[in-house]
């Protein structure tokens, strides 16, 4: 009888691990016994053991292809169970409007007059999120909100843990992201990360780094994407800022690879995000 029960619970246990996602693949990194795949969703790290050639290969297809794959995997160790190629390729809409706000260097984000001015809009982002939401949907549903409501132009900026890390340490994502903002004080401006998920008021940009790396590591800022995707082990992080249009890091990646440039809200995209991150998701528009 205690040995059918210390069964049951052991596959109780295993069932509340076990997830699914459908998910875009942005990277695979074959050079160890463990084959890391950076998903797109959620940011998750997922991890495929290098003898099993065909799960690596229908991963590859997806990078290749931009589809989506379906995974079944251990949401606390990130080992996939298994994989299976989607016939579904998303293909990021592109702005309808223009504006000459096409990248940082054009770009008049708002200045807060204090510290205390920027805790007051904090205290406004939508803090009732789903609990598997995910990081660039909260960040973009927030930024939105800051525009529409009190017409604020804020930043964002996505934070890179690298291969290296990933690796040391053992971490489950590969990126996060928060809106930014400034705040000014007798002609300098400092950067504030305006995450509400995380801290509960805004932080400067290396306590928020701090956060999240165990090693305490200075992340190295980048202009651009490929500085952090070419150079996977120089660094145990990066961090890149950007306009509030970009939500993913594969807007990044389009922007200096296709010259895609974002320049307004996609509506559609919004929406979507909105009803992925928030419990009361209804409530917007979008």
């Amino acid at each position: 009888m205690r040995f059918m029960l210390v069964s049951l619970l052991f596959s109780l246990s295993l069932a509340a691990t076990a997830a699914v996602m459908e998910t875009r693949v942005v990277d695979i990194d074959l050079d160890a016994e463990r084959v890391m795949v950076m998903a797109e969703t959620e940011g998750r790290v997922l991890w495929v053991d290098a003898a099993d050639t065909a799960m690596i290969r229908a991963f590859e297809t997806a990078v290749e292809s931009e589809r989506f794959i379906r995974v079944n995997y251990d949401s606390e160790t990130g080992n996939v169970q298994g994989a299976e190629l989607m016939n579904k390729v998303k293909r990021n809409a592109v702005p309808a409007a223009r504006s000459t706000n096409k990248d940082i260097d054009q770009y008049n984000p708002t200045v807060f007059n204090s510290v205390q001015q920027a805790q007051s809009y904090f205290n406004t982002m939508d803090n009732a999120t789903k609990d598997d939401s995910q990081c660039y949907n909260r960040a973009h549903g927030w930024a939105y909100d800051l525009w529409t409501q009190y017409r604020i132009n804020s930043l964002k900026i996505f934070i890179f843990f690298t291969r290296r890390y990933i690796r040391e340490f053992d971490y489950k994502w590969w990126f996060h992201v928060s809106p930014m903002t400034l705040v000014g004080d007798r002609g300098y401006n400092t950067e504030y990360v305006m995450d509400r998920s995380f801290t509960r008021g805004p932080v400067d940009v290396k306590t928020w780094t701090d956060i999240f790396m165990k090693n305490k590591a200075n992340c190295l800022h980048v202009r651009y994407y490929s500085e952090y995707s070419r150079n996977p082990e120089a660094q145990y992080c990066y961090l890149m800022k950007t306009i509030q249009y970009y939500s993913t890091p594969r807007d990044l990646e389009y922007l200096e690879s296709r010259g895609r440039y974002e320049t307004d809200w996609v509506y559609s995209e919004l929406k979507e995000g909105r009803k992925q991150a928030f419990i009361n998701w209804q409530r917007y528009d979008p």
